[in-house]
Protein backbone atom coordinates (compact mmCIF):
# COMPACT_ATOMS: atom_id res chain seq x y z
CA UNK A 1 0.00 0.00 0.00
CA UNK A 2 1.93 3.15 -1.48
CA UNK A 3 -0.24 5.55 0.27
CA UNK A 4 1.34 5.89 3.77
CA UNK A 5 -1.80 8.79 4.92
CA UNK A 6 -4.10 5.55 3.63
CA UNK A 7 -2.61 2.92 5.46
CA UNK A 8 -2.75 5.46 8.98
CA UNK A 9 -5.81 6.04 8.54
CA UNK A 10 -6.88 2.13 8.35
CA UNK A 11 -4.76 1.11 10.96
CA UNK A 12 -6.09 3.92 13.39
CA UNK A 13 -9.58 2.84 12.57
CA UNK A 14 -8.71 -0.94 13.12
CA UNK A 15 -7.12 -0.22 16.12
CA UNK A 16 -10.48 1.75 17.37
CA UNK A 17 -12.58 -1.25 16.37
CA UNK A 18 -9.90 -4.14 18.06
CA UNK A 19 -10.59 -1.47 21.15
CA UNK A 20 -14.55 -1.31 21.15
CA UNK A 21 -14.73 -5.52 20.13
CA UNK A 22 -12.49 -6.41 23.04
CA UNK A 23 -14.52 -8.07 25.34
CA UNK A 24 -13.80 -7.92 29.53
CA UNK A 25 -12.20 -11.20 29.26
CA UNK A 26 -9.93 -10.30 26.88
CA UNK A 27 -11.66 -12.05 24.11
CA UNK A 28 -13.44 -10.83 20.78
CA UNK A 29 -16.84 -9.44 21.56
CA UNK A 30 -18.13 -8.22 18.08
CA UNK A 31 -21.48 -5.81 18.48
CA UNK A 32 -24.32 -7.51 18.29
CA UNK A 33 -27.40 -6.85 15.95
CA UNK A 34 -30.20 -7.53 18.53
CA UNK A 35 -29.93 -3.82 19.45
CA UNK A 36 -26.87 -3.00 18.27
CA UNK A 37 -24.81 -0.18 19.83
CA UNK A 38 -26.58 2.80 20.32
CA UNK A 39 -24.56 6.41 20.93
CA UNK A 40 -24.74 6.21 24.93
CA UNK A 41 -26.21 3.19 25.23
CA UNK A 42 -25.48 -0.50 25.72
CA UNK A 43 -24.37 -2.76 23.24
CA UNK A 44 -25.83 -6.00 22.67
CA UNK A 45 -24.12 -9.17 22.83
CA UNK A 46 -25.97 -11.50 21.08
CA UNK A 47 -26.90 -12.03 17.62
CA UNK A 48 -23.49 -10.97 16.07
CA UNK A 49 -22.59 -12.03 12.43
CA UNK A 50 -20.15 -14.91 12.09
CA UNK A 51 -18.27 -12.91 9.27
CA UNK A 52 -17.68 -10.61 11.89
CA UNK A 53 -14.87 -12.45 13.22
CA UNK A 54 -13.76 -13.18 9.51
CA UNK A 55 -13.42 -9.58 8.81
CA UNK A 56 -11.80 -8.77 12.12
CA UNK A 57 -9.40 -11.62 11.85
CA UNK A 58 -8.39 -10.86 7.82
CA UNK A 59 -8.21 -7.53 8.89
CA UNK A 60 -6.01 -7.69 11.55
CA UNK A 61 -4.01 -10.25 9.55
CA UNK A 62 -3.65 -8.21 6.79
CA UNK A 63 -2.33 -5.24 9.02
CA UNK A 64 0.36 -7.42 10.80
CA UNK A 65 1.51 -8.44 6.76
CA UNK A 66 1.40 -4.18 6.04
CA UNK A 67 3.45 -3.31 8.45
CA UNK A 68 4.95 -6.15 10.85
CA UNK A 69 3.90 -4.91 13.64
CA UNK A 70 3.10 -8.35 16.71
CA UNK A 71 -0.02 -6.49 18.02
CA UNK A 72 -2.00 -7.44 15.07
CA UNK A 73 -0.93 -11.07 14.40
CA UNK A 74 -1.26 -11.58 18.48
CA UNK A 75 -4.82 -9.74 17.88
CA UNK A 76 -5.82 -12.57 14.90
CA UNK A 77 -4.39 -15.29 16.93
CA UNK A 78 -6.82 -14.54 20.01
CA UNK A 79 -9.89 -13.60 18.27
CA UNK A 80 -9.70 -17.14 16.45
CA UNK A 81 -9.16 -18.65 19.51
CA UNK A 82 -12.42 -16.98 21.03
CA UNK A 83 -14.31 -16.80 18.14
CA UNK A 84 -13.88 -20.61 16.88
CA UNK A 85 -11.90 -22.53 19.46
CA UNK A 86 -13.28 -21.53 22.60
CA UNK A 87 -16.82 -19.65 21.57
CA UNK A 88 -18.85 -22.31 23.75
CA UNK A 89 -22.16 -20.92 22.22
CA UNK A 90 -24.13 -22.21 19.19
CA UNK A 91 -23.49 -20.56 15.43
CA UNK A 92 -26.69 -21.07 13.63
CA UNK A 93 -27.65 -20.49 10.31
CA UNK A 94 -26.24 -21.65 7.12
CA UNK A 95 -26.08 -18.94 4.18
CA UNK A 96 -29.05 -17.06 5.52
CA UNK A 97 -29.89 -13.98 6.85
CA UNK A 98 -29.98 -15.89 10.11
CA UNK A 99 -26.81 -16.70 10.63
CA UNK A 100 -25.80 -15.41 14.28
CA UNK A 101 -24.17 -16.14 17.46
CA UNK A 102 -26.49 -17.61 20.18
CA UNK A 103 -25.91 -18.00 23.72
CA UNK A 104 -26.53 -21.50 24.97
CA UNK A 105 -30.10 -22.56 25.91
CA UNK A 106 -31.34 -20.26 23.89
CA UNK A 107 -31.05 -21.86 20.13
CA UNK A 108 -34.60 -23.87 20.57
CA UNK A 109 -35.93 -20.36 20.30
CA UNK A 110 -34.25 -19.48 17.18
CA UNK A 111 -35.74 -22.83 15.97
CA UNK A 112 -39.35 -22.11 16.58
Amino acid sequence: MPHNDMKAAALKALAWLADLQHGKDGCFAPIGSNGWYPRGGERAHFDQQPIEAHAMISACLEAYRQTGDERWREIAEAYWKCAVTDRGYYCTGGQTCGEVWTPPGELSARLG
